[in-house]
């Protein structure tokens, strides 16, 4: 297949993906009690369970290896854990509908740089249907009481601004201010 047929067809993919999440509705709303469920990671093979983080502030972000800005974010959410401690705080990171070949190559990559992300799996968006995911990356703050404190899409230099003093508030007990729904 000549390159610039294979680069249309992949970004008429990727819109049609798009398009698609748009319709699926929406997810629950901050203060709602996020949704439970096990995935497994595909890095270890072992299953993790949401409603199993309670008592630890969880960041839960749904991305995809085809998304740059999932890719400058999970390095930025794995400073943060490891800052504040896994005891404290826990990043699942779930992918998205990568092809089975994609998985392979992140779980060797991810051995090889030590991730310490729990690295989750969505093969066929199950878990992206419950939280209504409709664009990527979709960042869930959830609290120690397993409810959702904020919601954020999209990803920017200043998102991580946005993000430290609302893990903060989660980590002290303070009620999450959020200037903007996003």
């Amino acid at each position: 297949m000549h390159p610039t047929t294979w680069a249309t067809n992949a970004l008429a993919i990727t819109l049609l993906s798009s398009l698609a999440w748009a319709s699926k509705g929406t997810g629950p709303a901050v203060g709602s009690v996020a949704p439970d469920f096990t995935a497994y990671s595909f890095v270890t093979g072992e299953r993790t369970r949401l409603s199993d983080q309670r008592g630890k502030v969880v960041i839960l972000t749904f991305w995809a290896t085809w998304c740059a800005p999932c890719r400058q974010e999970l390095p930025n959410l794995e400073g943060i854990q490891e800052h504040v401690g896994r005891d404290k705080l826990v990043v699942l990171a779930m992918s998205f509908k990568d092809s089975d070949e994609t998985m392979r190559y992140l779980k060797k990559n991810a051995k090889q740089s030590g991730w310490k992300l729990t690295m989750l799996v969505d093969p066929h968006g199950d878990i992206a249907d419950r939280y209504g995911i409709h664009s990527i990356p979709h960042m869930l703050l959830i609290g120690r009481d397993g409810s959702i404190a904020a919601i954020h899409s999209g990803f920017g230099d200043d998102s991580l601004n946005a993000l430290v003093p609302e893990i903060n508030a989660l980590l002290t007990g303070k009620p999450v201010q959020v200037a903007t729904p996003q």
